[in-house]
């Protein structure tokens, strides 16, 4: 039986429930970070809940590797889901008593990390299972979809709630939206893969050695750490600049926008399906989103920087939608587990990387660079001789470096590429994956 989006019920109803979990969970993230804030002023202290949340899914994946692999993966959502809203509960009861403080809520963001370290390859390896091949970039679509919603939502309401009823009242409702996941996962059952009865236990190393008999996958996971180094250093800048000419108003509008672009993406990806030929489409996005780079830095004007922070989004539910159909498409289902967790602790451990190195490089290279008297002074003008011309400069040079990367890797791609021909081999235990990448529509 299908639903009227053409997804079996199962894979309908968890998405569902992930999506509701994400919009109760961003309303919190927004919630505590606006409250760390107010409790110490601090930028620093502000950034340093986000790199709590996100360190779990670096460190852990040797655990997360085996557990997914070993565990039926519906069984770890629900975990999940339930750790979550334990982990919200508790906020609740030491606000409720007097008793939060700013270590709590690191803590917690830490706990909340965790879960998500689990939760992203148990969802990724469960939808291989759940929809068709074809339909793997629609679904991804529609995952990103529930994202971009989700990043729209969930400041507004997040914002608004936050003045009404206040942070004990958010983390309530972050609960119930934890309960409501778990409720729509205890309605379905899901497929699990078939492990040949001479498997080993998993463990985070065979997934590595699967991936190095795989050059193709090998350079789109590095491609796609550059791309997640790219937009780390998007994250931290972005607010720089564009306060650099515009007020808190505009700068919210135009995050609004972002996420307007990310949900068009995701509407797309799940109505089109995405590119037949999902590497090029990939590429071709990339390229796009270089441009849009660029044209947010070219000039202060808060239109053309809406302009391009919307194209340069609408690309995002793109390149992840493809990525992840070949993802799930070329790995072997009682491999993902292994594989998605290595993929997903490389892809990440960049972006922590990008925030540290963003504010040094704007303020202490390119910043002097443009200054009056610098070696590019003169280039500064081009940029609309401002204040943050430095933060343009580094758009400028990001947005060059994806259309260089786009554009090298389109023409290695026309020449032959090692993704649309993988090996195959096979870990110990398990059986040789079939050349998916080669056979699947769309590649």
């Amino acid at each position: 039986m299908k639903t009227p989006t053409g997804f079996s019920p199962a894979f309908a109803a968890a998405w569902a429930g992930q999506f509701v979990s994400l919009v109760g969970s961003g309303m919190t993230a927004f919630a505590l970070g606006l409250w760390v804030f107010r409790i110490r002023g601090d930028v620093t202290d502000y950034a340093l809940l986000g790199a709590c949340a996100i360190a779990p899914r670096v460190l852990l994946a040797p655990v997360v590797a085996r557990v997914v692999d070993s565990v039926p993966r519906r069984r770890v959502m629900l975990a999940t889901q339930a750790s979550g809203a334990v982990t919200t509960l508790s906020l609740m009861g030491l606000l409720a008593t007097g008793s939060l403080q700013i270590w709590h809520v690191y803590l917690a963001g830490a706990a909340l990390g965790t879960a998500a370290a689990f939760e992203w390859p148990a969802w990724s390896a469960a939808t291989t299972l759940l929809v068709s091949e074809a339909q793997l970039a629609r679904a991804a679509g529609m995952v990103a979809m529930a994202q971009g919603v989700a990043d729209v939502v969930a400041p507004i309401a997040g914002g608004a709630l936050l003045m009404t009823i206040g942070v004990g009242s958010i983390l309530a409702l972050d609960t119930a939206s934890f309960i409501v996941a778990v409720g729509a996962l205890a309605l379905v059952r899901f497929p699990e893969p078939v492990h040949a009865a001479t498997a080993p236990k998993p463990r985070l190393t065979e997934g590595w050695r699967w991936l190095r008999t795989q050059p193709g996958l090998l350079a789109l996971l590095a491609f796609m750490a550059g791309f997640n180094f790219l937009w780390g250093l998007v994250g931290a800048l972005a607010a720089p600049l564009i306060l650099g000419f515009a007020t808190p108003g505009e700068l919210g509008a135009i995050f609004s926008v972002a996420g307007v672009g990310v949900v068009v993406g995701s509407v797309s990806m799940t109505v089109w399906g995405g590119p037949r030929r999902r590497l090029a489409g990939i590429l071709t996005a990339e390229l796009v989103s270089g441009f849009a780079f660029v044209a947010i830095a070219v000039q202060p004007n808060a239109i053309l920087v809406a302009g391009g922070v919307f194209v340069a989004h609408v690309t995002l539910p793109v390149i992840g939608g493809c990525g992840q159909a070949i993802w799930q498409a070329a790995v072997p289902a009682e491999l993902q587990g292994r594989v998605f967790a290595v993929r997903q602790a490389v892809e990440r451990a960049v972006i922590p990387v990008a925030y540290v190195l963003a504010g040094p490089l704007a303020g202490g290279v390119f910043g002097p660079a443009l200054a009056a008297g610098g070696p590019a002074s003169g280039l500064n003008s081009l940029l609309g001789g401002r204040a943050s011309g430095g933060v343009a400069a580094m758009f400028v040079v990001m947005g060059l470096i994806q259309i260089g990367m786009a554009a090298i890797a389109l023409s290695v791609r026309r020449r032959g590429s090692a993704v649309d021909r993988p090996d195959t081999a096979a870990v110990p235990g398990y059986p040789v994956a079939a050349p998916r990448l080669e056979e699947a529509p769309g590649i």
